[in-house]
């Protein structure tokens, strides 16, 4: 409806979950993408790059290395000019002096809205708070439950964002669905979807607040459904839904 690329993030973020463990290069590979609009998964970048340090899977970052230089050849085959072009059109959007449904940017035009550093305290806020989260975990990391969550976290605090970028967001939305299992109810991630689809149908813009409570409401909804419950329990329902090790 918007044109907009999360669903192909949903797809790369699964073909990541998917590879990380047997593939690491090709695992890289499908993060390329994200690259594209890097503003929505910093703290999650930050995470991977430095969980990529510390085990040393440099496969991923061969992957993801070998993807953006053969993408930027591709690009700069078509027009060798093509990065002087992008840094004008960056210069002349204009897009950072626009109202976008992110809590972030709402931060901004009520505090200070001719400052947009203030857009990016959050997810600056949420890299000190991601690298914290890694640090804690760091033995048991995984990246389909601990990962997951910093994901959440990493669209909460973007500093801009749209609701069309959300898709990403499914596996971890799944993840709720398992951990709330016999655990937890799903009326409140289930009155979100459906609050949201409502809104979507009923042709409400994307461009105004009536979308800011969206991230707020999965990190919620997540939070709720693993609350009293160990991530590592929740690999263990995931585990059994798939029905794999």
């Amino acid at each position: 409806m918007a044109g907009q690329l999360g669903n192909f993030f949903l797809l790369f973020l699964a073909l990541f979950l998917t590879l990380h463990k047997t593939r690491p290069f090709w695992a890289g590979v499908a993060l390329m993408p994200f690259a594209l609009k890097p503003h929505l998964f910093l703290p999650f970048a930050l995470v991977l790059l430095a969980w990529v340090l510390a085990r040393r899977v440099w496969g991923i970052a061969a992957g993801f290395a070998a993807a953006i230089a053969a993408s930027s050849a591709l690009a700069l085959w078509f027009d060798p000019q093509v990065w002087l072009h992008y840094r004008q059109m960056m210069a002349q959007t204009g897009v950072l002096n626009a109202f976008v449904p992110a809590l972030s940017v709402a931060l901004r035009f009520a505090v200070a809205p001719n400052h947009v550093w203030v857009q990016f305290v959050p997810e600056l806020a949420a890299c000190a708070w991601a690298l914290w989260f890694l640090r804690r975990r760091q033995d048991t990391w995984d990246w389909a439950t601990d990962g997951m969550l910093v994901l959440l976290v990493s669209s909460v605090c973007a500093a801009y964002g749209w609701f069309s970028d959300e898709p990403v967001l499914f596996p971890a939305l799944l993840a709720a669905v398992y951990a709330a299992q016999s655990r937890r109810s799903l009326i409140p991630l289930a009155v979100a979807a459906t609050a949201a689809l409502a809104e979507v149908l009923s042709g409400v813009q994307m461009n105004t607040s009536w979308f800011l409570w969206t991230t707020p409401a999965w990190l919620l909804s997540y939070l709720f459904a693993v609350r009293g419950t160990a991530l590592g329990d929740l690999r263990g329902v995931q585990t059994d839904a798939t029905g794999s090790k």
